[in-house]
């Protein structure tokens, strides 16, 4: 049931930034990449940094919410299998929700000490 909102959201996300670009490359002040500067690659700017601490704190909180809501069950598979099995055995079923809202703080304050020393 999820599944196809979940879809539609992207969609529209997409189409937001599709027209969003657009705009932005309609702008006479903006110039578009030469392949010079495309071949070299692409570095952020410090400032760049703060806004994807917090974007990736908000998605760990958000994964500890639903792990909270509806905790995985064992036995777990997958590569990292043997690290939700040692926070299962310390902090118990739901200690992988608590795992993902203490890194997701941690990512959320780091990204707000950023910002601040950016201002």
């Amino acid at each position: 049931m999820i599944a196809p909102v979940l879809l539609i959201v992207l969609l529209l996300c997409f189409l937001a930034f599709f027209l969003w670009d657009r705009k932005r490359l309609n702008n006479a002040v903006v110039k578009p990449l030469s392949r010079e500067r495309m071949d070299k690659g692409f570095t952020p700017t410090a400032a760049l940094g703060w806004p994807v601490s917090i974007g990736l704190g908000l998605v760990s909180v958000t994964l500890a919410f639903a792990e909270w809501q509806s905790p995985s069950q064992r036995p777990y598979s997958g590569r990292w299998a043997w690290l939700n099995e040692a926070i299962y055995q310390a902090f118990g079923p739901n200690g992988l929700a608590g795992s993902f809202a203490a890194a997701g703080l941690v990512a959320i304050g780091y990204g707000l000490i950023r910002w601040q020393q950016t201002r």
